[in-house]
């Protein structure tokens, strides 16, 4: 069940991003495609690498924290930004680092320590 979810909110987050930036043909626009894919596999990479190590209350509450941070994205990159694609790319890869730099404890009662995807 934690896997259906955890792969569930991970899928929801390649979804979501790639159908809100479907880029025009361009060079540029083919860039930016490629770094929103880059930045969400690096998320959904950091997400489950936390996610595996947690407790289940972790889990539960890190889950609940980030569908709210994926509404939270996705309202703020609509207003505002100039090119919803470099909001996209921006926000997510915010959210990785704020993932990795987080204070977790693991089932052992350490620090958990997430390295980058990359």
């Amino acid at each position: 069940m934690r896997w259906l979810l955890s792969t569930t909110l991970g899928l929801s987050l390649i979804s979501a991003t790639s159908a809100a930036a479907q880029p025009p043909s361009g060079t540029r626009a083919d860039e930016l495609a490629l770094e929103i894919e880059q930045t969400n596999r690096d998320l959904n990479a950091t997400y489950q690498n936390l996610m595996r190590q947690l407790k289940l209350a972790d889990q539960v509450k890190l889950r609940v924290a980030q569908r709210a941070w994926l509404k939270f994205r996705d309202a703020d990159c609509a207003y505002g930004w100039w090119d919803l694609r470099d909001c996209l790319i921006a926000r997510t890869s915010e959210r990785a680092e704020q993932l990795r730099d987080s204070h977790f404890q693991g089932a052992d009662g350490k620090p958990i320590k997430v390295p980058p995807a990359r």
